[in-house]
């Protein structure tokens, strides 16, 4: 199997890359900073440096080509909350993207390509209660719901051609090296750790294995189709909180109220207080098999591999 990855520098696509080195397949990479990317990927089979937001890369790097997995994006927390210029950035950077992905693989006349494109959980409408949203429910109102819905629709629109589309779409990743933890793993270990709000609010997670092994088994069985990249078991904030804090051997002190995060992080604050009681329903049925449903499980894992 031939991969071409976009996005590969990144937390996800690193662990992707390790993967797909473990199942020796081959691997392309499209990156803007083609040096960067080769420093990461000495053994990548071809670095093509593209700004995809900026050109349609030509049709004759797809010729070899079994499967495009586009994880491309700007990190979406900022903590000075969203400018109107990040998130220009957030939006291009996933819209105007695969726009430009999916144009360049038209004019490749490659039609038994796959696809396998990101999304998020911020797809579906903010619930206060335990509201449970699979892969049929509508998308919501919010700056990224229109994201994510004008992103999947981008991707989609390969199908024209006849092109397999997965869409999976990520909660709360979890892994050592970025997501959430990597953003908040100081603060927690210096027992620092804080709950955002009243800590009801429900976190739909994925530990990065799972997100791993999830894209890849969309490529390998070549899925049409939604697929949430979530586990069986969302928890509410305040007990991932304490979980991770736990993990940690450290205690959990602080609340920071949501007025608070609001008038700090202004729209932004949403993605911390906003509840998402996701179930991968449509991913289960597909015959994907979770290695992590339990958090405890999870964060165990993610803290011992990577204790040297």
């Amino acid at each position: 199997m031939r991969y071409l990855i976009t996005g590969a520098t990144g937390f996800i696509g690193r662990e992707l890359i390790s993967q797909i080195r473990k199942n020796r397949d081959s691997f392309e990479v499209i990156s803007r900073n083609a040096e960067r990317a080769k420093e990461i990927f000495p053994d990548a089979d071809q670095i093509h440096q593209i700004d995809l937001k900026r050109e349609v890369p030509q049709g004759n790097i797809f010729k070899d080509i079994d499967v495009v997995i586009n994880l491309a994006g700007e990190f979406v927390f900022s903590f000075l909350g969203w400018t109107k210029s990040k998130k220009s950035s957030i939006y291009n950077s996933r819209v105007l993207l695969t726009s430009n992905l999916v144009k360049g693989i038209y004019s490749s006349g490659n039609n038994s390509i796959g696809i396998v494109s990101a999304s998020a959980v911020g797809y579906y409408p903010q619930a206060d209660n335990k509201k449970i949203l699979d892969e049929e429910s509508e998308n919501g109102t919010q700056f990224l719901s229109k994201v994510c819905l004008d992103w999947e629709n981008e991707a989609i629109s390969a199908r024209k051609l006849g092109i397999d589309v997965s869409i999976v779409r990520l909660g709360v990743v979890l892994g050592r090296q970025g997501g959430v933890i990597g953003s908040f793993y100081w603060p927690f270990v210096f027992g620092l750790g804080a709950v955002f709000g009243r800590g009801t609010q429900w976190w739909s997670w994925i530990h990065v294995s799972d997100v791993v092994n999830l894209i890849l088994f969309c490529a390998e069985n070549r899925l049409n189709g939604i697929y949430n990249g979530v586990s069986a078991d969302p928890v509410m904030h305040k007990d991932f909180a304490l979980t991770l804090a736990k993990s940690l051997n450290k205690g959990l002190y602080f609340k920071l109220p949501e007025l608070f995060l609001k008038l700090i992080l202004r729209e932004m604050s949403s993605e911390l207080l906003n509840s998402y009681f996701v179930k991968p329903n449509a991913t289960i049925n597909a015959g994907y098999e979770f290695i992590f449903n339990d958090l405890n499980e999870a964060l165990k894992n993610i803290f011992l591999r990577n204790v040297k």
